[in-house]
């Protein structure tokens, strides 16, 4: 009788089991699956893109940052340890960067190593640029070691003489052939519409009207990004009949604001558009947009190519020492002055000072540091699209 009672309570124990299970579990299954937590997403199962730059730029001090916001021109000695001290954001080369002191053009070979030595000094990789405009603006092309057809011809001309594909096709191979020598920005093409064949700078546009100029600095821009290069639209907001504004010369356009956004503005839309990274401001002083100051410094003229085009990219200024301080009663340090108007980069000739000048503007609380944090960030940004920083 024992053990049929333990076999008894064991069978018992054993349903009362099943029916707990049943009770707690099974029959209500959903309900528990409803309380369960959603698995963790991994930033790399998502859609959204890391920030990278962001990273970038919260590991840089303010010294970093202001040397990232400047494009030097290449200093005649000691680049790599000038690039090392001050880390700008790149370097611009001339015509006389492509040979040696005695004129002599270097080889294809050397100026690779010599660019290479320029981006492994930093670890952020710097823009090697130059302005290889073709026609009476050729940097690299002078060098017939690396341009062996030589200096390249005016977009102008390509085009006129050989139709828009013969245009797109140059576009191309330029950039391919620069890209070679490890630069890795052009400061082109050019958007400016003069209206008169002796204005200062129709050799250097494409000598046709605003439309027209605007579908071929569409296909200009998009053979560039093809290739992989960055590319920069110059000079906004349009350069037009005006003067020589280079080497301190106070140039002006009367035009008014309204006659800027019918004409002027399609290039550098459809330039924007195309994919254009960057866009150069000129040193024109505007007076239907801003009359007390140059394009480079105004910050109405930016707030226009930020509002009015929907520009995101970076901006940099034309060569900010091309600037004459006088000429518009100025007193204060013109590279702050560039960052708080609305620029990005700044194109210097006197690189190291200007660094200077934006770390002191910043510790005195002249310079809001998030301005300068939004135009590295911008940099950064522009820098990992072309494939330059990681």
């Amino acid at each position: 009788m024992e053990v049929t009672a333990s076999k008894r309570l064991t069978i018992a124990l054993v349903m009362l089991v099943i029916v707990m299970m049943c009770l707690f579990g099974c029959g209500d299954s959903k309900k528990d699956d409803s309380k369960h937590e959603e698995p963790t997403i991994t930033e790399s199962e998502t859609d959204e893109p890391k920030d990278r730059a962001g990273e970038i730029l919260a590991a840089m001090d303010v010294k970093q940052k202001a040397g990232q916001v400047v494009l030097a021109r290449l200093p005649d000695v000691n680049q790599v340890e000038e690039l090392k001290q001050w880390e700008f954001g790149g370097y611009i080369l001339y015509e006389k960067d492509f040979r040696d002191a005695d004129g002599n053009p270097f080889t294809e070979t050397e100026v690779s190593d010599m660019t290479d030595s320029y981006r492994e000094a930093l670890k952020l990789t710097p823009f090697i640029a130059v302005d290889e405009e073709g026609g009476t603006v050729v940097r690299a092309s002078s060098n017939e070691n690396l341009f062996p057809d030589g200096p390249a011809e005016a977009p102008q001309e390509i085009w006129k003489q050989h139709g828009e594909k013969a245009l797109y096709d140059d576009a191309a191979e330029k950039s391919k052939r620069l890209l070679a020598c490890g630069i890795n920005l052009n400061l082109a093409p050019v958007a400016d519409v003069p209206t008169s064949n002796d204005s200062f700078m129709y050799e250097r546009s494409l000598g046709a009207d605003f439309t027209k100029t605007g579908e071929l600095i569409n296909g200009i821009v998009k053979a560039m990004t093809d290739s992989g290069i960055g590319s920069v639209l110059k000079h906004f907001p349009g350069y037009g009949d005006t003067g020589d504004s280079h080497g301190g010369i106070q140039a002006t356009d009367k035009k008014s604001v309204e006659d800027f956004k019918a004409k002027d503005f399609i290039p550098f839309k459809e330039g924007i558009k195309a994919g254009a990274g960057g866009v150069m401001m000129s040193h024109v002083l505007a007076k239907g947009i801003d009359d007390k100051r140059p394009v480079s410094l105004s910050e109405k003229a930016h707030e226009l190519l930020r509002n009015e085009l929907g520009f995101d990219g970076v901006i940099l200024t034309d060569d900010i020492w091309m600037i004459s301080p006088q000429e518009y009663d100025i007193e204060e340090s013109l590279a702050p002055l560039a960052i708080k108007a609305g620029n990005d980069m700044i194109i210097s000739t006197d690189a190291a000072n200007d660094v200077r000048d934006i770390v002191s503007a910043v510790a005195n609380g002249e310079l809001d540091v998030k301005l300068l944090d939004e135009a590295v960030r911008r940099i950064i940004r522009w820098k990992i699209k072309l494939g330059i920083v990681e």
